[in-house]
């Protein structure tokens, strides 16, 4: 009787928190999502500065390569080395689609997800892409998942 009140308990306990989980992977795929739109409609690193964390890295294959401290001036300093990357090699209009998550693993308040992408612009006018990972890692701050670290990558 003990064993069948234990596999019961526990089938309960798998139950209810399964759907917790799944929700904590949604919410944390959505905020990536959530951070590629709003890039692509305008990189502005004051609004984006709200989908990352107070303290954030941005790891970028453009020279410092890393972006850190506080999410607004993080971003911002990437902005500018992607700015003056982009003027320096003629590159226009930006945009970057996200896939299916390679991997999304959450413990606690803490995440880790990757993300394959394909980054589209335009170089000299003509229409180009490379495909990618980012790498991220999220904290659930207040509830709400927000980013610590980012890393690009092309493949």
């Amino acid at each position: 009787m003990i064993h069948r009140i234990i596999r019961i308990f526990l089938l309960i306990n798998i139950f209810l928190c399964a759907p917790a989980y799944a929700s904590d992977k949604a919410d944390i795929v959505h905020r990536m999502q959530q951070t590629i739109d709003a890039a692509n409609r305008n990189i502005d690193p004051a609004s984006l500065a709200a989908n990352f964390a107070p303290s954030v890295v941005l790891v970028d294959d453009l020279a410092p390569f890393v972006f850190e401290g506080p999410a607004s001036g993080a971003l911002n300093a990437w902005f500018t080395a992607y700015s003056a990357d982009a003027d320096k090699n003629q590159v226009t209009d930006f945009s970057m689609r996200l896939f299916k998550p390679r991997q999304v693993q959450v413990t606690d308040d803490h995440a880790y997800v990757i993300l394959p992408a394909v980054y589209r612009f335009k170089q000299h006018n003509k229409p180009a892409h490379v495909r990618g990972v980012i790498t991220a890692t999220l904290v659930r701050i207040d509830s709400k998942w927000l980013i610590s670290t980012w890393s690009w990558a092309a493949e």
